[in-house]
């Protein structure tokens, strides 16, 4: 069977839209993180970056949102961090301007490098 079809036939059987906790994919190795990616998204008045991160273990959450206060605290800079069980929702804007600034571009790159830090990780047990 040629690979177009074999993609074809994942795409007609998948599931629309596709929920979390249900892909097509079973992990064979359940430690090893599978974690869906999600992209910066720009929303709201005023105009802000959002992202949702997902975690596996709520220790890895935890870390997750004691390093963005630290950072918050050492750029005097600050988000929205909403926690839902195994999710962290970040919203960054700039309040007193209805514009996306370096400052908030920044913030997310920290996210980003923080996550990825604690979603690759090796277990310390």
């Amino acid at each position: 069977m040629k690979l177009t079809q074999l993609h074809e036939e994942f795409i007609d059987a998948a599931h629309r839209p596709m929920l979390f906790g249900q892909l097509p994919v079973n992990a064979r190795h359940p430690e090893i993180p599978l974690v869906a990616v999600e992209r910066w998204r720009k929303e709201g008045h005023p105009k802000a970056l959002v992202k949702k991160f997902t975690f596996r273990r709520s220790t890895d959450r935890n870390l997750f949102v004691v390093a963005m206060m630290e950072y918050e605290e050492h750029v005097q800079h600050h988000a929205r961090l909403t926690l839902d069980e195994g999710t962290v929702e970040v919203k960054v804007c700039t309040k007193d301007i209805d514009q996306i600034t370096e400052m908030d571009k920044e913030y997310s790159t920290y996210c980003d490098a923080v996550f990825k830090d604690l979603v690759n990780a090796p277990d310390s047990a």
